[in-house]
């Protein structure tokens, strides 16, 4: 079996920074994206609706996201490295991070509501 239809993708810049990708066809859609004074990704559209914006600290973290979900990112402030992040949407998923003494990635866990989805040492 093969696919019998072909698909094109256009892509649309200012200067080096991609604006839209948009393609025809079997699939038509689009996805847009807008970017901050310090060309950091700050909205992305899809089929101009739903948009998803991206905010950041005073440091350039990305520490939370705002649209259909919403993302945060919690940094330990001795630090600044990022101990766990939260999706709440449907499901909500949490992650945390422990690090050893010289901030190497100790552990990792996530969850989705209350049920584990992973867990793991590193070593």
């Amino acid at each position: 079996m093969g696919i019998t239809e072909s698909a094109t993708l256009a892509f649309t810049y200012d200067g080096s920074l991609l604006k839209s990708t948009t393609w025809p066809g079997g699939i038509v859609g689009s996805v847009e994206q807008t970017y901050d004074n310090f060309f950091r990704l700050s909205a992305l559209t899809v089929n101009a609706a739903n948009p998803v914006t991206f905010n950041y600290d005073d440091d350039g973290y990305f520490p939370s996201s705002t649209g259909l979900a919403t993302f945060t990112s919690q940094r330990d402030l001795t630090n600044g490295l990022l101990s766990g992040s939260t999706l709440t949407g449907t499901p909500n998923i949490t992650d945390s991070w422990t690090y050893d003494g010289f901030d190497e990635p100790k552990t990792y866990s996530s969850l989705s509501e209350a049920t584990q989805l992973s867990i793991c040492r590193i070593a």
